[in-house]
Protein backbone atom coordinates (compact mmCIF):
# COMPACT_ATOMS: atom_id res chain seq x y z
CA UNK A 1 0.00 0.00 0.00
CA UNK A 2 1.79 3.41 -0.97
CA UNK A 3 2.27 5.83 1.73
CA UNK A 4 0.35 9.73 1.32
CA UNK A 5 3.14 12.16 2.02
CA UNK A 6 1.65 15.13 3.59
CA UNK A 7 2.51 18.44 3.70
CA UNK A 8 4.15 18.43 7.54
CA UNK A 9 6.12 15.49 6.48
CA UNK A 10 7.57 16.91 3.39
CA UNK A 11 8.13 20.49 5.70
CA UNK A 12 9.87 17.96 8.19
CA UNK A 13 12.00 16.34 5.77
CA UNK A 14 12.93 19.76 4.19
CA UNK A 15 13.62 21.07 7.47
CA UNK A 16 16.41 17.81 8.72
CA UNK A 17 17.75 18.15 5.22
CA UNK A 18 18.43 22.13 5.42
CA UNK A 19 20.03 21.56 8.67
CA UNK A 20 22.83 18.90 6.90
CA UNK A 21 21.27 15.64 8.55
CA UNK A 22 21.49 12.87 6.19
CA UNK A 23 18.91 11.31 4.27
CA UNK A 24 19.65 7.78 5.84
CA UNK A 25 19.32 9.81 9.53
CA UNK A 26 16.53 11.79 8.30
CA UNK A 27 14.32 8.12 7.89
CA UNK A 28 15.24 6.86 11.10
CA UNK A 29 14.11 10.27 12.73
CA UNK A 30 10.96 10.28 10.43
CA UNK A 31 10.50 6.05 11.35
CA UNK A 32 10.74 5.42 7.54
CA UNK A 33 13.11 3.69 4.91
CA UNK A 34 16.41 5.38 3.35
CA UNK A 35 14.14 4.65 0.33
CA UNK A 36 11.29 6.42 0.81
CA UNK A 37 13.13 9.41 1.99
CA UNK A 38 15.50 9.78 -0.95
CA UNK A 39 12.18 9.22 -3.61
CA UNK A 40 10.48 11.64 -1.85
CA UNK A 41 13.28 14.20 -1.92
CA UNK A 42 13.90 13.25 -5.20
CA UNK A 43 10.27 14.18 -6.48
CA UNK A 44 9.94 17.71 -4.33
CA UNK A 45 13.55 18.57 -6.24
CA UNK A 46 11.76 17.44 -9.24
CA UNK A 47 8.07 19.55 -8.82
CA UNK A 48 10.80 22.59 -7.49
CA UNK A 49 9.36 22.38 -3.95
CA UNK A 50 12.73 21.86 -2.79
CA UNK A 51 16.22 23.32 -3.87
CA UNK A 52 18.54 20.63 -4.89
CA UNK A 53 21.05 19.43 -1.80
CA UNK A 54 24.08 21.47 -1.38
CA UNK A 55 27.11 19.34 -1.50
CA UNK A 56 29.66 19.83 1.17
CA UNK A 57 33.35 20.86 -0.61
CA UNK A 58 35.50 19.68 2.44
CA UNK A 59 39.18 20.70 3.04
CA UNK A 60 41.67 19.79 1.49
CA UNK A 61 43.81 17.07 2.93
CA UNK A 62 47.48 17.60 4.01
CA UNK A 63 49.20 15.11 2.36
CA UNK A 64 52.43 14.08 5.05
CA UNK A 65 55.82 14.02 4.05
CA UNK A 66 57.45 10.95 2.52
CA UNK A 67 59.15 8.82 5.57
CA UNK A 68 63.05 9.21 4.79
CA UNK A 69 64.24 5.25 4.89
CA UNK A 70 67.65 4.92 6.38
CA UNK A 71 70.24 3.10 3.52
CA UNK A 72 70.48 -0.31 4.30
CA UNK A 73 73.81 -1.17 5.36
CA UNK A 74 76.79 -2.63 2.79
CA UNK A 75 76.56 -6.18 2.90
CA UNK A 76 79.84 -7.64 4.74
CA UNK A 77 82.27 -9.05 2.09
CA UNK A 78 83.66 -12.85 2.69
CA UNK A 79 87.22 -13.31 2.58
CA UNK A 80 87.80 -14.96 -0.48
CA UNK A 81 89.62 -17.74 -0.05
CA UNK A 82 91.42 -19.46 -3.16
CA UNK A 83 90.20 -22.95 -1.79
CA UNK A 84 86.74 -24.00 -2.25
CA UNK A 85 84.24 -24.75 0.78
CA UNK A 86 84.33 -28.11 1.99
CA UNK A 87 80.58 -29.65 1.98
CA UNK A 88 79.37 -32.10 4.73
CA UNK A 89 83.06 -32.50 6.18
CA UNK A 90 82.66 -35.53 8.93
CA UNK A 91 85.28 -33.93 11.52
CA UNK A 92 86.17 -36.42 13.88
CA UNK A 93 87.42 -36.21 17.94
CA UNK A 94 90.28 -37.85 19.89
CA UNK A 95 89.71 -38.39 23.11
CA UNK A 96 93.12 -38.73 24.08
CA UNK A 97 94.64 -35.64 22.57
CA UNK A 98 91.76 -33.44 23.37
CA UNK A 99 91.19 -32.55 19.53
CA UNK A 100 89.20 -32.20 16.76
CA UNK A 101 90.21 -33.01 13.46
CA UNK A 102 89.48 -32.79 10.09
CA UNK A 103 92.22 -33.57 6.89
CA UNK A 104 94.91 -31.54 7.50
CA UNK A 105 92.80 -28.95 9.93
CA UNK A 106 92.78 -29.28 14.00
CA UNK A 107 91.47 -27.59 16.67
CA UNK A 108 90.71 -27.61 20.53
CA UNK A 109 86.85 -27.01 19.70
CA UNK A 110 84.12 -27.85 16.85
CA UNK A 111 84.24 -24.03 16.58
CA UNK A 112 87.67 -23.29 16.05
CA UNK A 113 87.86 -26.29 13.86
CA UNK A 114 84.82 -24.43 11.84
CA UNK A 115 86.46 -20.93 12.09
CA UNK A 116 89.55 -22.97 10.42
CA UNK A 117 87.65 -24.38 7.49
CA UNK A 118 87.66 -22.49 3.89
CA UNK A 119 84.29 -20.23 4.01
CA UNK A 120 81.57 -22.18 2.97
CA UNK A 121 82.42 -25.20 4.36
CA UNK A 122 79.38 -27.24 6.36
CA UNK A 123 80.13 -30.20 8.94
CA UNK A 124 77.89 -33.37 9.59
CA UNK A 125 77.87 -35.92 12.05
CA UNK A 126 79.45 -34.84 15.05
CA UNK A 127 78.48 -34.86 18.12
CA UNK A 128 78.21 -31.84 20.57
CA UNK A 129 77.97 -33.35 23.47
CA UNK A 130 81.73 -34.47 23.82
Amino acid sequence: MAMKWTDTMDAQLLELRDKGIALTHIGKIMGMSKNSIVGRNSRLIKLGKAPPMSIKVLKPIKIAEPIKVPELPKPIKLKKSGKPPIIDAHPEYDAIANVWFFDKYEAESIRQLLEKLPPGSTVKDYSSNI
